[in-house]
């Protein structure tokens, strides 16, 4: 792979900065360069902490701005399973979440909110609002 990237793209060398802390994560950003290894060595030295910054301000955006929230989600939101978006589905439907083994395939209101929990953290630990708010921006509720 990297002699592939050096031989085909000119790049020699990389750091990719993940933009989530959890487990998960959801995304990152490369920085790249065709520059030798002295001079990338002390980009890195001189300016990661302003390139950690920027990447914190590139996923902040994306996820404040609606189109780049659905064009960055949406693979993410294909990976999960049937449960979580059931799950998902009853919360916006603003039925009782007390009542979701009623309505949902969970053993339990505490299993339901303990996969609840998952999947906030999935999403960077965000409030159940958000979560919220992120699942009627991507569709996630239309039938397939």
């Amino acid at each position: 792979m990297i002699a592939l990237a050096r031989a085909d793209y000119g790049i020699r060398n990389a750091l990719t900065i993940p933009t989530m802390t959890n487990k998960d994560g959801i995304a990152g950003a490369s920085i790249i360069s065709s520059e030798h290894d002295a001079p990338f060595a002390l980009l890195k030295q001189e300016k990661l902490d302003t390139l950690f910054l920027i990447t914190r301000a590139f996923h902040s955006c994306v996820l404040a701005e609606q189109q780049l929230s659905k064009q960055f989600l949406r693979p993410f939101l294909a990976s999960l399973n049937q449960k979580e978006i059931d799950i998902l589905r009853h919360l916006a439907r603003g039925e009782p979440f007390k009542r979701i083994e009623y309505s949902v395939d969970v053993a339990s209101y505490r299993v339901a909110a303990n996969i609840l929990d998952k999947l906030r953290g999935k999403f960077g630990g965000i409030t159940r609002d958000r979560l919220m708010f992120l699942v009627g921006l991507l569709h996630l509720l239309n039938e397939s």
